[in-house]
């Protein structure tokens, strides 16, 4: 029996011993009642009582959707994953600096020079003139000289330069 078909047993209970009450205490005085239509009274009190003091139910907790397996986006290299999981944990104060990106960016063009056609494996900066716009050469131009600062990059020019290695 569960709690709730419990409660309303109990509270019916109740009533009909008060209805029983009313209709021996009639029967005694010669007052002349219907008991049927006393028992459907207390019937229905008892029911609306018995709705009207029940707890709320509690909220459901739904479980989290799964996360669809994978990258969201279909396009995406394994290079790429782990620049966006680079670039997810840029914080100030945790080693995200000009130099990393310059470095990062310096390996995913690698990577993505390579894989070109046409182009050595080994020597992949040889060809780099023709593929790349002098705006990305010119920021990569940093990464053989460990003390050399790479410019920053503004918001703009770093998404230019994504979209330059995404068509590579």
């Amino acid at each position: 029996m569960t709690p709730a078909l419990r409660g309303l047993l109990g509270v019916l209970a109740k009533v009909g011993a008060v209805v029983a009450g009313v209709l021996l205490l009639a029967s005694v005085l010669g007052l002349a009642f219907q008991p049927a239509g006393w028992v459907a009274l207390g019937v229905g009190v008892a029911v609306v009582g018995w709705l009207i003091g029940r707890p709320a139910a509690a909220p459901v907790a739904w479980p989290a959707p799964p996360r669809p397996p994978g990258t969201l986006n279909a396009k995406a290299d394994a290079a790429a994953d782990a620049w966006a999981f680079r670039l997810a944990g840029a914080r100030p104060g945790r080693a995200f600096s000009t130099r990393y990106l310059a470095d990062a960016l310096a390996e995913i063009t690698a990577a993505k020079l390579a894989a070109m056609p046409g182009v050595d494996p080994t020597d992949v900066w040889a060809s780099a003139p023709d593929h790349l716009s002098p705006q990305l050469r010119a920021h990569l131009a940093t990464r053989d000289d460990p003390d050399a600062v790479p410019p920053p990059l503004n918001r703009r020019v770093l998404r230019s330069l994504l979209a330059e290695l995404e068509d590579l």
